[in-house]
């Protein structure tokens, strides 16, 4: 009776953790998403202030519900900023005019369990003093000293797009960064603290004068001192001259903008000695010619950050293979609107979910279970080379493939509706494959060892497993107990668990290897090498005669 009773109490126990936990992640999304299978970071920003956490509007409940459901990251980037001489509150009113409150705004990120990144600026006037300098060191410290905690804090980014908001010096604008650095490193070592969030992906001949560029010039340069422990920028589409540019087309002139620009600044990071500086993509959308969403623009925006996502996850350095970007920040989890910040929400007017979202999510949740291998195909301003990124986890590969956009100067981006072929080769038949589409439609396919892939703007995942030699090889035989197992077409044998040898009731001992019973190669001591399948047995191939035989083990 007590050890029955033993057992009952355990199992309730074992019950009540589960419900906790199965609460927990219902209350706050898996946020599996967070982080992928290499440790990268995916986050986004979402409009989520608010002035009652006991009455959310409806508009901000869709948000959330897109970063939970559909994107299922905790890292939400949060937009605050600081009227000049406004003093410390946690009032205030957002960039459409709304009423929020901070405190209320972090009762809905300790809800949801997420992890704010707040981009906290300041309305600095045209003349910057060490005051406003001052000023600015005092509001960021009294926010993470305020919010830390509630909003779980990990990451913060100083002040938005300085080639902009920014009036005064490069000096003083690293005098600013450093300062607010060396606050917060003292009190909360460690929370991550960024650059600003530099802006450079236009691509003009005069780009060394632009003040962008200068800025972080300045930061780049050793003697100048700068301290943060990430480099944040804001990787929205490179600017030509005449038009945008795809994610696969380098720039021209301004070798800091577009997805290869990542790999510069890591080298000048490099350089420095400042290797273990992170990089982080902390905001961009794509935005194409029309303000509101149709069905076509969608899908190209779709497949504009899937490419891009892609590209800038498995971006390395040529020089040693290192992955250049830790994380990235997409999208704009609002609805679309005309105006401010709303013109480049990543929503529908009416809040519901579009394809661009969804599509995210769906790259996201792939890479959350492979890990990156290897580039196969593709390189930048080569529109005729089908693009290919493969990733594994244990037996199964992940192939992420798509065509590139076609470049056109002076023209917005399109779909162009043709299908480029590209033949994988694999090095072994897989036991299964699955094809996804860019919109969550799968098909399977039949499995062979040359594929035949047909590339689209739309990106692609083809998801392909392989039978282990353990499991597979005599996945379907019969088994008997002790080791012992029987096939239709072969008879009965008794596996050595230890190593790949049988011992069959016949042939006696047999070494045996392959990945399936569809391909096997037998060694024995007299026989030297044989291949075989379920489909040829009994006939038999030897490679020490070159002949093809009837079950020569049999005579």
């Amino acid at each position: 009776m007590t050890g029955g009773v033993g057992i009952e109490r355990s199992v309730c126990i074992f019950m009540v953790i589960l419900a906790m936990i199965l609460t927990a992640r219902a209350a706050f999304g898996d946020h599996a998403n967070s982080r992928d299978a290499d440790g990268f970071l995916w986050g986004t920003e979402a409009a989520v202030l608010i002035s009652d956490f006991s009455n959310i509007s409806h508009a901000v409940e869709l948000n959330i519900s897109a970063v939970n459901d559909t994107l299922r990251t905790k890292y939400v980037k949060l937009r605050v900023s600081q009227m000049k001489d406004s003093g410390f509150s946690p009032f205030g009113l957002d960039i459409s005019g709304t009423f929020f409150d901070l405190d209320e705004t972090a009762k809905l990120f300790r809800s949801n369990g997420w992890s704010m990144v707040p981009m906290l600026s300041r309305h600095f006037g045209s003349q910057i003093t060490s005051k406003d300098i001052d000023s600015y060191v005092d509001f960021v410290d009294w926010f993470i000293s305020r919010y830390k905690d509630d909003a779980n804090i990990e990451y913060v980014e100083l002040q938005n797009a300085p080639f902009v908001s920014w009036s005064g010096t490069e000096a003083q604008l690293l005098e600013l960064c450093n300062k607010t650095y060396h606050r917060i490193k003292g009190g909360y070592p460690d929370i991550q603290v960024g650059t600003p969030g530099f802006e450079y992906f236009r691509d003009l001949p005069n780009y060394a004068n632009l003040p962008a560029v200068r800025q972080i010039e300045y930061f780049l340069d050793s003697a100048n001192g700068a301290n943060f422990d990430f480099w944040a920028f804001h990787g929205y589409k490179t600017l030509g001259p005449k038009g945008e540019y795809p994610p696969t087309k380098s720039s021209v002139h301004n070798f800091y903008a577009g997805i290869p620009g990542i790999s510069e600044i890591q080298r000048r990071l490099n350089e420095n000695g400042w290797q273990d500086r992170l990089i982080l993509d902390t905001e961009y959308v794509y935005l194409g010619k029309e303000i509101a969403f149709t069905e076509e623009s969608d899908r190209v925006s779709a497949a504009y950050m899937v490419q891009d996502l892609l590209l800038k996850k498995t971006q390395t350095l040529e020089s040693s293979g290192v992955p250049v970007l830790s994380g990235a920040l997409p999208l704009k989890i609002r609805p679309r609107g005309e105006q401010h910040e709303d013109a480049w929400g990543s929503l529908h007017s009416d809040g519901s979910m579009t394809l661009t979202v969804k599509a995210v999510g769906l790259l996201w949740s792939k890479l959350n279970e492979y890990k990156y291998s290897s580039h196969i195909s593709g390189a930048f301003d080569d529109e005729d080379q089908v693009w290919v990124e493969e990733f594994s986890s244990g037996n199964k590969n992940l192939y992420i493939f798509f065509k590139p956009f076609e470049y056109h100067e002076g023209e917005v981006l399109e779909l162009d509706s043709q299908t480029q072929e590209y033949d994988l080769a694999l090095g072994t038949k897989p036991s299964s494959a699955v094809l996804t589409l860019i919109t969550g439609e799968t098909s399977n396919i039949a499995p062979r060892q040359n594929l035949s892939l047909k590339a689209e703007n739309l990106p692609k995942f083809l998801e392909v497993e392989f039978p282990t030699e353990s499991e597979d090889l005599w996945s379907g035989a019969i088994d008997l107990g002790y080791g012992w197992k029987y096939l239709d077409w072969f008879g009965w044998f008794r596996v050595d668990e230890a190593s790949s040898w049988i011992w069959h009731y016949t042939h006696g001992w047999v070494y045996a290897y392959g990945k399936s019973t569809g391909d096997i190669w037998f060694w024995t001591s007299d026989k030297n090498w044989f291949w075989t399948s379920d489909l040829y047995y009994p006939w038999i191939y030897s490679f020490e005669e070159g002949v093809w035989a009837w079950d020569v083990w049999c005579e």
